[in-house]
């Protein structure tokens, strides 16, 4: 079947679908006519909805499908160039699109963050997406492009100023405001209800994600700090911490098994370590936060308070008021410190490097999503990796070229240069 349009959204009905669309459907490209697109989902009376209530142009394809239903899959999927899907939880849903994706050999994107599914999919697919030529790309939004951003540009910059120099450690203090919608509480239930405990914890290891082993460190602590930076900035532990920095870990392997000069411009280093942390106000917000997002996290694991979140907060489809989305933001500060290998004495580098959005969470996935979608329309421009294929990441399959277009776009702000003086903010 030939291909129709270049990207295919599936679940644009849902909240972050119907941002993804809008964003899609009003980007200068498209306007351009340098793209086209469709979406797709269960409900055509939804889909028809959506249409009138976006007043998106006649242009845009409607297409049915049931995820579940493998021939009805099949045919929207071998319609399309690049399938960007939003259907979740993905450990529920996701499966059979990245199977249809991989057999048909398009090009895929995600906004999941659930690290045991992904997993799972690199065991699956990876091997057979790359023979295919399919690009899969999960964890294409806030989580957790934001993240492997900060560490693949503080690697960059320390690299301008000493080519080969290693990382030591990256990290990353996250401040934000944003609200939460339905679907991303029925991911975080459904981790608690359906998948195995064993299964959870194994995917978060360290490198639990990462083609190589890296070096062993300690996870989840009361309080963080930034190195190198004075006054001192603190962080508590950050919910959606544990995906991204799998993420990142697989950034940091898939380039550290490379070879030759592309190898020493993009790796990270044997000893690099990532971590990051949700911003706190002092020593003690930070302890205090952290133990009562431990507690919350087992709290939930109760029937009683599941059940309390399904009745008193968003369902699926619902999330923040658009003023809400509009006048959230997010703020992630990076500092990556490099090695001293050749002479201990020496003060190490340091890369301070700043990812700033207008507007939520919600928004900023629409953004970061549309634009990693954007970016596999033009395979041969993307590094060796991306034009490979295989289960990657967005700093592993698109690099400089999504920094581009994220910085191009006018919602996000990406800044890293050299911390001059490492003892002043």
């Amino acid at each position: 079947m030939a291909e129709v349009y270049d990207i295919v959204v599936l679940g644009a009905t849902g909240f972050t679908g119907r941002l993804i669309t809008r964003y899609l459907a009003g980007h200068p490209e498209y306007k351009a006519q340098a793209f086209t697109l469709a979406i797709a989902g269960r409900s055509e009376d939804k889909l028809k909805s959506l249409v009138a209530s976006e007043s998106l142009p006649d242009a845009v394809g409607v297409l049915a499908v049931d995820v579940t239903n493998s021939k009805s899959l099949e045919v929207v999927v071998q319609q399309a160039k690049v399938v960007l899907t939003c259907i979740g939880p993905y450990w529920r849903w996701g499966t059979p699109v990245v199977e249809a994706c991989v057999k048909y050999g398009k090009q895929y994107v995600d906004i999941s963050g659930e690290p045991y599914w992904t997993s799972e999919i690199i065991d699956k697919f990876h091997d057979a997406a790359v023979a295919n030529g399919a690009t899969v790309v999960p964890c294409c939004g806030l989580d957790c492009v934001p993240s492997d951003v900060v560490a693949f540009l503080g690697n960059k910059t320390l690299k301008e100023a000493v080519p080969n120099i290693n990382i030591a450690q990256s990290c990353s203090s996250w401040k934000m405001l944003s609200g939460i919608s339905g679907g991303s509480l029925a991911t975080m239930l459904t981790a608690v209800t359906e998948v195995p405990s064993n299964t959870l914890s194994l995917s978060t290891k360290p490198y639990a994600l990462s083609p190589v082993e890296g070096l062993a460190y300690q996870q989840n602590r009361l309080v963080y700090t930034l190195p190198h930076i004075k006054p001192s900035i603190y962080g508590s532990f950050f919910i959606i911490g544990g995906s991204n920095r799998t993420i990142v870990e697989r950034t940091w392997g898939l380039h550290e098994a490379l070879e030759g000069d592309e190898r020493s411009r993009l790796r990270y280093g044997p000893n690099f370590v990532y971590e990051e942390s949700q911003r706190a106000s002092s020593r003690l917000s930070a302890a205090l936060t952290s133990w009562v997002m431990d507690l919350a996290m087992y709290a939930v694991k109760l029937r009683v308070v599941r059940w309390l979140i399904s009745k008193w907060l968003p369902q699926p489809g619902e999330g923040p008021s658009e003023e809400a989305l509009q006048n959230g933001y997010l703020d992630v500060l990076n500092i990556t410190v490099s090695e001293n290998d050749t002479d201990q004495s020496a003060p190490s580098l340091c890369a301070k490097t700043v990812v700033r959005s207008h507007g939520d969470g919600y928004v900023a996935t629409a953004v970061l999503a549309s634009e990693s979608a954007l970016c596999l329309l033009h395979k041969e421009k993307l590094p060796r990796l991306g034009q490979r294929g295989g289960v990657l990441t967005t700093m592993s399959a698109f690099g400089d070229i999504l920094i581009d277009r994220l910085r191009a776009s006018g919602r996000m702000e990406i800044e890293s240069s050299l911390l001059e003086d490492a003892k002043t903010r």
